[in-house]
């Protein structure tokens, strides 16, 4: 009859003490430890106050001889209370993680130049650009052609070079690609204003004042060996292309 008594006070205990985790995960175990070592104490306390701390350790002395059948029918008892409080002081902390990302949330950084007003947002990584001085004075950085921001970049290198490496950071996660293609674009069209005539009769092969059909031809052949289609060079065919044109004027 003892054991019976402490089983189901036992279960009592351990449902007890997963409906308060349930309902009340903010406390945790901690807590409930430290609630469950007051009781005992204040218990121990009225007990001997009032005489009766006896009964409490002829009790004990009783339960000895039961202990080893006891202790087979409390373990499966603490095997599933344990991965429940386990269970609930997890979900308690994830929660409280949640609440504190959720803060944190939606914050961004402001970074200040002569020229640029630069905002980041922590959570989407993007970038906003507000100029607010030179020729673009009142523009935001998208609202920008490739050309204007090209020449907004060149007037910061001469009046805020602080403000170029917020504009290197904009350019590489929003408009690279873009900013490649208008930086091989400026390139190659001042390669081609810079070919003299006889860098054109070098590239060509041909010796000075050779006859328009000799340009043709070399150009012709040349083209074959470098031409895109068959995994030769764009710049080279370019090249060629400019020197072949500029030696036909003269001609």
């Amino acid at each position: 009859m003892t054991i019976l008594l402490v089983i189901c006070l036992s279960l009592l205990i351990g449902v007890g003490v997963q409906r308060f985790l349930k309902h009340a995960p903010k406390y945790g175990k901690p807590f409930l430890i430290r609630v469950g070592l007051i009781a005992l104490a204040l218990l121990l306390v009225g007990l001997a106050l009032s005489g009766r701390l006896h009964w409490v350790i002829g009790l004990l002395a009783g339960l000895l001889p039961f202990l080893r059948r006891l202790v087979p029918l409390v373990l499966p008892l603490l095997r599933f209370l344990l991965p429940n409080l386990q269970r609930a002081h997890q979900k308690y902390r994830s929660q409280r993680q949640g609440t504190s990302n959720k803060k944190d949330s939606g914050e961004g950084s402001v970074i200040t130049t002569v020229w640029l007003k630069m905002s980041l947002d922590h959570d989407s990584g993007e970038i906003q650009g507000e100029i607010i001085g030179g020729d673009f004075k009142g523009r935001n950085l998208d609202q920008l052609n490739i050309e204007e921001l090209s020449q907004f970049y060149q007037q910061c290198q001469q009046q805020d070079k602080e403000a170029i490496r917020l504009l290197d950071t904009y350019i590489q996660r929003s408009r690279l690609t873009e900013w490649e293609q208008h930086s091989q674009s400026k390139r190659a069209a001042a390669n081609h204003s810079e070919m003299t005539p006889e860098e054109a009769w070098e590239i060509l092969g041909l010796q000075p004042g050779s006859a328009r059909e000799d340009i043709l031809i070399a150009h012709k052949r040349m083209m074959m060996k470098v031409h895109p289609d068959k995994g030769g060079s764009n710049y080279l065919a370019s090249k060629i292309n400019q020197a072949k044109e500029l030696l036909l004027k003269e001609n």
